[in-house]
């Protein structure tokens, strides 16, 4: 009996987590249900981002157009239709330059015969740019 008493002893003593150990578990399990509520959060500000640009595009809008460079567009036969179909279907990806106040749009496939044209390229590579250097977010 007193063997038993001894083992148990032992084994909680060995087995039983200190408050600092516990203290650690909780604050973890808080920082990751935190870090899951704003993936959640990212995730729905994502869907309305994208429904409200695919909506204006839908609405015919009048200077919502996602691929323009130096306030031209860079596609004249792309309608703003055709840009919401892109969207949707993930051929065009929208980037929210939060800090400079602007949306723009990049092709998701870099090997695509649009992404390739000179001009496309001048482009893309001012959006590189600024994506060092400003706070924006790329919409999925």
């Amino acid at each position: 009996m007193a063997n038993g008493i001894t083992q148990a002893a032992l084994w909680a003593a060995v087995f039983t987590p200190t408050a600092d150990e516990i203290a650690r578990e909780i604050v973890q399990q808080e920082w990751e249900m935190r870090q899951e509520e704003e993936k959640v959060y990212w995730i729905g500000w994502d869907r309305e981002f994208k429904r409200g640009f695919i909506q204006d595009l839908r609405e015919h809008k009048a200077g919502v157009n996602l691929l323009t460079f130096n306030k031209q567009p860079l596609y004249p036969h792309i309608t703003q239709d055709m840009q919401a179909d892109m969207i949707e279907s993930g051929e065009l990806k929208i980037i929210d330059l939060k800090s400079i106040n602007t949306v723009v749009a990049v092709w998701a496939d870099e090997n695509r015969e649009e992404a390739k044209d000179p001009i496309y390229q001048e482009y893309f590579s001012k959006v590189k740019d600024l994506l060092t250097t400003e706070k924006h977010r790329i919409i999925s």
